[in-house]
């Protein structure tokens, strides 16, 4: 970027490329600078650069306004950043149950100072035993409805939280690849199951890449899905 340019990205959760795009489009008016949407680690960025300080800071209000409903956070910020900050203002605990993403989403939430405060405690639940030994996941579940499914990635997360009385869960299964996978289930479907306080979810998510670049993009959502549950709260 040359150095007589000013920009600033945005994280958009919850919002497709195209659906981003045209909602620019129909809220947009006279902009002297470049707006970008484009993808990193599974999050859709949104960037916009103009040469006018006072025209970026314009269009950021727009920006701002007409995103209000999927901004995240500002893309200089570090995802486990803001997850920590959302975690430890509330005095609120963390715990992780992974089977996909193999310990990648503690090791994010770990990558911040003072992530004491927050984590309590992570499994690595790859094989189906480890789920019926750890957490107790009924065996019915996993033969009723397979280890990659919303119902098991849900019973994970819930079993966790009992078992932790953590405030939030982050489970995941998946098929990170390259062998495995369906038609019904393909590479890169995910399935990350969210326990928070006494309401618990589901994300479906099918991701592209390399098996290593699926199980970041997973990981990466997983915080980004919390945070963005945190702050429509």
């Amino acid at each position: 970027m040359r150095q007589d340019c000013f920009s600033l990205s945005y994280i958009l959760y919850d919002i497709a490329l195209s659906d981003a795009k045209k909602r620019y489009r129909d809220h947009t008016y006279e902009f002297s600078g470049m707006v970008r949407f484009y993808h990193i680690l599974g999050a859709l960025v949104c960037r916009i650069t103009s040469k006018e300080a006072d025209a970026l800071r314009i269009h950021q209000t727009h920006i701002e306004r007409i995103f209000a409903d999927y901004l995240v956070f500002d893309v200089n910020q570090q995802v486990s950043e803001v997850f920590f900050d959302c975690l430890h203002r509330r005095s609120w605990t963390v715990s992780t149950a992974e089977s996909v993403t193999g310990g990648l989403i503690a090791s994010m939430i770990l990558e911040q100072p003072g992530a004491s405060h927050i984590f309590h405690q992570g499994l690595i639940t790859y094989s189906d035993q480890a789920k019926i030994d750890l957490l107790h996941v009924a065996k019915e579940t996993l033969d009723n409805f397979g280890v990659v499914s919303p119902e098991t990635a849900l019973a994970m997360a819930v079993s966790l939280q009992r078992l932790t009385s953590s405030d939030i869960t982050i489970a995941s299964t998946g098929y990170a690849g390259p062998e495995g996978g369906d038609d019904t289930h393909p590479v890169g479907t995910i399935y990350l199951g969210i326990a928070v306080e006494n309401h618990s979810f589901v994300i479906h998510k099918v991701f592209t890449g390399t098996r290593n670049q699926i199980r970041l993009q997973a990981s990466a959502h997983a915080l980004l899905s919390v945070i963005h549950y945190l702050r429509k709260r």
